[in-house]
């Protein structure tokens, strides 16, 4: 169905042309009410939820719900309804909207008819009445007609057609928003898990996530994984256990903060949780003790604690006592033996160096693990998951799909899962934004009936930044508004974090770069109070590109120096040459030819330790920019060509911000 064009009533809406005309004449409308309209709209086939149509207005999930009932009053307004009447916009009560009255699509609505009457409003209960009027009270003084001109609401957009523009065609720059956020997941996506059993829907279903905090253990070599290690371990036996648990890599974010971990409340407020646990670890003989120190439910005891002559199985079955407490169910006296009880603890040791960012260590772990582990799935994936967190994509690629082609969907949903969501972020790195979304379609298929929030959110977040690179605007919103209501449930700050993100690449692939740029600043800022710095440099990158974009070279500059500044003694790093080619541009476009001569100088010597296919082709652009700039014409066709023609197109013309990787 066309459905850029609308008729209802005396007016027509062309979503195309961005016009509302009632008998003719243009209506005012500011973009914020036009898009509400919109949606509305084309969705009119069913109710829209109030996230789901922030998502799709302003692409961002903080937005009040006062701004909301503002903007859906001019909307009513525009169209000549009232909250009184619905006879176009019905409020559904504690959902959000639908649009109820008759309309004509496509080449129907382009055909200039005698309007018809409006509608009668079906029949709406007095409730509901009575709750639509309190959902759009606002102080209609301060509030002008639709179609006075009024000003636009508090945070409202700025259109796209008054953003500078570059005369060239349209830049495909979004890769490279893709690619920082995609940097920026690298923890977040790799939690590990044992496959869990389905379990039955808990009493947990609407309770505040349970913080697990590093584990308290006396230093020596033996437990030098045991802080991160067993933490994680805990963390993951009390989700598998039905519990929304905040994800590890949020946990050790916030103890970098010394204050902060001193204090469990505050740390359960930074985190949103309802609990924290705060588990000690101490070996008496032959056998390990491990306590659980409860903050934050008065309802509950001070600790819960189990022995065992293994440290997991203790672990474990502290776990099963604390989730008995919390379902107010008898604590159980033992657990039934893990046959696979040296491979958990390997993996745990692998996941601890992880959490760590430690990767030679993790490497060293992976080399030594004893023959009969390496064969195992779940190891394989740890050798997967090095290499895609050290940049080697190409390997890591193989790798993914190895685990796809071995692993079985009845057997081991999650490890497939979580393959296919690796392999879509590859795709997505390299701008393949269509082969992405089959395989986090596929994912979320598999997660659906599993008890996995962290990874299903992550599947929806990632599957949302694709389609919106695709520009299918209205599902990218619908993706990133589930995946955020997902993620939220579970404290999880950082998966939070990267959905706003994906919000801001959003607007700027609709051509709001003046409220994008902004918007990524403030997830920035959020990763760097997590201390989590390389995620925060790799949505620098993003930003930097659409300052280029925006012509703010003073801003490109200043945040592309900054990444620079922290990657450019670390050629090992996966920032490493995107950062490297987002400054040299940076230079070039503020006139510093000499400062970019020697930062291309400098890395060129790296070329092809990262994903030659991809990521160095920005340093080769870099460099046919400047011998242009330098105006040696014969060099930059050959750095042109070393793009390699057989890939994804390098940038066509200097001055656009590329693709990327």
């Amino acid at each position: 169905m066309n459905d850029e064009s609308f008729r209802f009533g005396a007016y027509r809406l062309d979503a195309a042309k961005r016009e509302l005309e009632r008998d003719g004449t243009l209506l005012a409308l500011t973009p914020q009410v036009f898009d509400c309209l919109t949606y509305l709209l084309r969705h009119r086939e069913r109710a829209v939820g109030r996230d789901e149509l922030i998502a799709a207005v302003w692409g961002r999930a903080d937005v009040t719900d006062t701004l909301l009932a503002q903007t859906v009053m001019h909307a009513r307004r525009a169209v000549g309804d009232s909250g009184g009447e619905q006879s176009a916009i019905r409020t559904i009560p504690r959902f959000g909207y639908r649009w109820i009255l008759p309309v004509q699509a496509g080449e129907a609505a382009s055909v200039a008819d005698t309007p018809a009457e409006p509608a009668s409003a079906p029949a709406i209960d007095t409730a509901e009445r009575a709750h639509d009027r309190n959902d759009d009270r606002v102080d209609e003084r301060s509030i002008a007609p639709a179609g006075s001109g009024e000003p636009p609401p508090p945070a409202a957009s700025t259109s796209p057609s008054r953003l500078p523009r570059i005369a060239v065609r349209r830049p495909r720059w979004l890769g490279l928003a893709a690619f920082g956020i995609a940097a920026a997941v690298l923890v977040w996506m790799m939690r590990p898990g044992d496959e869990p059993a389905i379990p039955p829907p808990p009493a947990s279903a609407t309770a505040r996530p349970v913080l697990v905090v590093p584990v308290a253990v006396a230093p020596v070599a033996e437990t030098v994984w045991v802080p991160l290690g067993l933490m994680d371990a805990i963390a993951g036996r009390l989700r598998d256990g039905g519990w929304p648990v905040v994800p590890s890599a949020t946990a050790v974010a916030l103890a970098r903060d010394g204050a902060a971990a001193a204090d469990p409340l505050r740390l359960a407020r930074e985190a949103g949780a309802g609990l924290t646990v705060a588990p000690t670890a101490e070996r008496d003989g032959g056998r390990w003790r491990v306590r659980f120190d409860l903050h934050g439910a008065a309802e509950l005891p001070a600790s819960v604690s189990a022995e065992a002559p293994e440290l997991l199985d203790a672990a474990r079955l502290a776990s099963d006592r604390l989730l008995a407490l919390l379902r107010r169910q008898p604590l159980p006296e033992q657990i039934d033996a893990d046959p696979d009880r040296v491979l958990a603890e390997w993996v745990q040791r692998i996941e601890s160096e992880f959490l760590a960012d430690r990767l030679d260590a993790a490497e060293v772990l992976l080399d030594t693990a004893p023959a009969a582990l390496r064969d195992r799935p779940e190891l394989k994936f740890q050798a997967v998951q090095l290499d895609y967190r050290a940049g080697r994509l190409d390997r890591a690629g193989q790798g993914f799909q190895a685990m796809l082609d071995t692993l079985s969907p009845e057997a081991q949903p999650v490890l497939r899962a979580r393959s296919l969501i690796g392999l879509g972020s590859i795709a997505r790195t390299r701008a393949r934004f269509d082969e992405a979304e089959p395989l986090y379609r596929e994912a979320i298929a598999l997660l659906d009936p599993l008890n996995q929030p962290v990874h299903l959110g992550t599947a929806w977040a990632y599957l949302g930044v694709s389609l919106g690179s695709l520009h299918r605007f209205d599902e990218s919103a619908a993706a990133l508004g589930r995946a955020r209501a997902i993620l939220e449930g579970t404290g999880d700050a950082f998966g939070v974090a990267i959905v706003d993100a994906g919000f801001a690449t959003m607007q700027a692939d609709r051509r709001r770069l003046a409220d994008a740029a902004p918007r990524l600043a403030q997830a920035i800022e959020r990763f760097e109070r997590l201390g989590a710095q390389a995620e925060a440099n790799g949505l620098r990158i993003a930003l930097a590109q659409m300052y280029r974009e925006l012509l703010d070279h003073p801003a490109a500059l200043a945040v592309s120096a900054t990444v620079w500044a922290q990657v450019r003694d670390q050629p090992s790093q996966r920032l490493y040459p995107m950062a490297a080619a987002v400054h040299a541009l940076a230079l070039i476009e503020s006139g510093r030819l000499a400062e970019a001569g020697r930062v291309l100088d400098g890395i060129e010597r790296q070329d092809g330790r990262h994903d030659a296919a991809y990521q160095w082709r920005q340093v080769r652009y870099a460099r046919a920019h400047l011998d242009l700039e330098r105006r040696r014409p014969a060099r930059p066709r050959a750095s042109w060509r070393r793009c390699s023609p057989t890939r994804p197109p390098c940038p066509a013309m200097p001055g656009r911000s590329g693709a990327a990787g």
